[in-house]
């Protein structure tokens, strides 16, 4: 068993994500994901074995701890899906390298809930406008 297969295996038994491991071994994800393919293996096992040779107890005591699941706030939902719902053809304009739809969320990524709840008030009126014209 190569040393990606043994990686996987551990995370496998200990209910561990490929960046928990990376976190604790102190590596980035896409080197974890490449010895587990088998793309590339370690210059140095140090690190690995010690982690891998650990027991429950001593895993859970350095496991970095999960953090909760962000979830989208309904004015952010929302706004995703006026965003994206489909109208009329749109012109997709670049804005720094972003579709127009994603420099749109990462502006409103910036904004306070207080002015994220005002935007989707505005929009609102707008497509509430919209319709009452149709």
């Amino acid at each position: 068993m190569h040393i990606g297969e043994q990686i996987k295996l551990f995370r496998d038994e200990n209910d561990m994500t490929i960046e928990e491991f990376a976190k604790i071994v102190g590596l980035n994800r896409g080197t974890i994901m490449n010895y587990e393919h088998g793309q590339s293996k370690p210059r140095s096992m140090s690190r690995i074995n010690k982690v891998l040779n650990l027991s429950a107890e001593e895993l859970e005591a350095i496991r970095p701890q999960k953090e909760p699941r962000k979830r989208k706030s309904p004015q952010k939902a929302k706004l995703e899906s006026v965003v994206a719902r489909p109208t009329a053809p749109v012109r997709r304009k670049k804005q720094n390298g972003l579709k127009s739809q994603e420099y749109i969320i990462g502006l409103v990524d910036r904004l306070s809930d207080e002015q994220k709840g005002l935007l989707i008030g505005y929009i609102d009126a707008l497509l509430i406008k919209e319709m009452m014209e149709e």
